[in-house]
């Protein structure tokens, strides 16, 4: 074989490759060798327990919860295999919330057991011990082995760089000879200098793509560190072990149902209520905010929402003496204008949508209602609401307006329905809508079925109401009279600005002495009020068509002794 000969910049290029792959070796770590040289790689085999426990741990899963308006009712299922050896069933890790004298245990299967008792045993765990932190740690500790697997490549940059910058020295004294002796090799040159430069380029942009990747795993741990700081728990945490005491007379599988109920859960119901005058009907959208902090998630389970509030156990109680005594009257302070502005401007924030979702089944019980949502639902033990629809329904209404032009001068419309669902309505916060638009909040009151209900849905700007003092007028005590009398005239005009006929209900008073030297004189009230009361209360009702105006006038005048302070007017 005929073997070419090289030059010396073909061996400075040649021996470069070699340097660069000497200074780019990494160990491999986890194998040894053995005396003849061949790799041996170790390997951890877990020991497998051939022998049968008198213990048996039940693998389990949550498939359905009740939650009450307090507390919530957990089943778990579970399913095993017996041998004629086990003594007891044990459902481990569970919650510290478990109320005691909650936990109940059924089984099925072929296996025949006796079941002789049950035993809540608490756990205490460490930190380091609780699943959540657990993960974290060996999120950590991966991420930070990442770390130094990235800072090592940068030392082998480093080492790669001034290699290759060290026969960029030689390349120069090389040169320098070559000139002196007249013999330059200006091949041989360019072909290192394009070779060095490649080198080079390739370190920088793979040292710049390691730089990138440091920074975002370092990112990355200092995440997971804050979160391990703020999950850490600052002693230990309690959990609950059930244990079930068991003799089985056959062996074989067993299907173990497991239900507890837990506190720190609770559910809270919220409305959705859009009115439609045109149509005549009120649109009634039920959820529930479901808040848990129970210590365990509950993961695609059925979910039932009671109303019920369990009261085994409770006692009616005892009257106590019932006393009456006059009460020392309290002074209220006014609200301004701009108090009750900024009340409602607070209540006419965003309202969330509520996507669509299949309702819930609505089962009567003997003491309250359970709802029975159709699909699955994943609650974390975290604190955060979780918003879960119940129930939509139309319900026939009728719409008018009402107005006390005295206290403001708006009109409001005003919704008149009944309860006609085989439900009551708990009481919470509503969402109002006109159509579809958000006209503000309420907190609804308990509406039992069948109940009559009544809700204002905000100022309708399309009627304009105006309440003006025409005529104040003083006179002084005639001749030989002791008395002073003070002459009212108030006017309120109503207009209706929409293209429709409209009902309104218009509310107003005339003052009632509370003092027999006091005298309420000369009323008169125009149109001629529906309704007037002792405590002076007036009402018309009335239908006003549209684009029309109908003014109305109280006249009345208060007499009262000479030289008196009158409070009211």
């Amino acid at each position: 074989m005929k073997i070419e000969k090289i030059g010396p910049w073909e061996r400075i290029i040649l021996v470069s490759l070699i340097g660069l792959a000497m200074a780019s070796a990494v160990p491999v770590i986890g194998q040894t060798r053995d005396e003849s040289g061949q790799v041996e790689v170790k390997l951890q085999a877990a020991a497998i327990n051939q022998g049968e426990s008198v213990e048996l741990k039940v693998p389990s899963k949550i498939s359905r919860v009740t939650v009450y308006p307090d507390r919530a009712q957990v089943v778990r299922k579970g399913q095993v295999n017996l041998n004629t050896e086990t003594r007891s069933l044990v459902f481990p890790n569970l919650p510290a919330t478990i109320i005691p004298g909650s936990v109940r245990v059924t089984g099925s299967g072929p296996a025949r057991v006796k079941i002789l008792g049950v035993e809540v045993k608490t756990n205490f765990l460490e930190a380091e011990q609780l699943p959540e932190v657990k993960k974290l740690l060996d999120e950590i500790k991966a991420v930070e082995t990442e770390i130094s697997r990235l800072k090592g490549q940068e030392a082998t940059f480093d080492s790669q760089e001034k290699f290759l910058n060290s026969f960029g020295t030689a390349m120069s004294n090389q040169v320098s000879r070559e000139l002196v002796a007249g013999r330059p090799d200006l091949v041989g040159v360019d072909k290192f200098i394009e070779f060095l430069g490649a080198k080079l380029q390739t370190i920088q942009k793979t040292r710049l793509e390691n730089s990138q990747a440091l920074a975002e795993k370092q990112a990355k741990l200092e995440a997971l560190k804050k979160k391990l700081k703020e999950i850490m728990p600052a002693k230990s945490k309690e959990e609950e072990n059930v244990s079930i005491l068991v003799e089985v007379n056959q062996p074989g599988r067993l299907e173990v149902e497991l239900s507890y109920a837990v506190s720190n859960v609770r559910w809270l119901p919220v409305y959705t209520i859009k009115a439609w005058p045109e149509s005549g009907e009120i649109e009634l959208t039920m959820a529930a905010n479901v808040i848990q902090k129970t210590g365990e998630n509950w993961e695609e389970v059925g979910l039932v929402l009671s109303t019920s509030l369990p009261t085994a156990g409770n006692q009616p109680g005892e009257l106590e003496p019932w006393y009456l005594d006059i009460s020392q009257p309290r002074v209220m302070k006014a609200l301004t204008r701009e108090a009750i502005e900024s009340k409602a401007m607070m209540e006419t924030e965003a309202a969330p949508a509520l996507a669509y979702e299949e309702p819930a089944e609505v089962v009567p019980s003997w003491f309250a209602v359970n709802f029975e949502v159709k699909k699955l639902w994943t609650i974390l033990s975290d604190g955060a609401e979780r918003r879960v629809p119940i129930d939509t329904q139309k319900l026939m209404a009728t719409f008018d307006y009402l107005s006390v032009p005295k206290l403001q001068e708006l009109v409001f419309l005003r919704g008149n329905f009944k309860n006609s669902l085989n439900y009551p309505w708990l009481s919470g916060k509503a969402d109002l809508f006109i159509n579809q638009d958000f006209v503000g909040s309420t907190n609804l009151d308990f509406v039992p079925a069948n109940d009559e209900v009544k809700l204002f849905f905000g100022e309708d700007k399309q009627l304009k109401v105006k309440r003006e003092l025409l005529k104040r007028e003083k006179s002084g005590p005639g001749f030989l009279g002791k008395t002073e009398k003070v002459y009212l005239v108030y006017k309120i005009t109503l207009e209706n600005l929409r293209n429709r006929e409209v009902e309104v209900e218009l509310q107003d008073q005339i003052p009632v002495s509370q003092n027999a030297r006091i005298e309420i004189k000369e009323v008169k009230i125009t149109p001629v009020p529906d309704k007037q009361e002792k405590n002076g209360l007036v009402t018309w009702k009335m239908k006003l068509d549209p684009g029309k105006k109908q003014e109305f006038t109280l006249n009345f005048s208060v007499e009262y002794p000479e030289g008196t302070q009158i409070s009211g007017i």
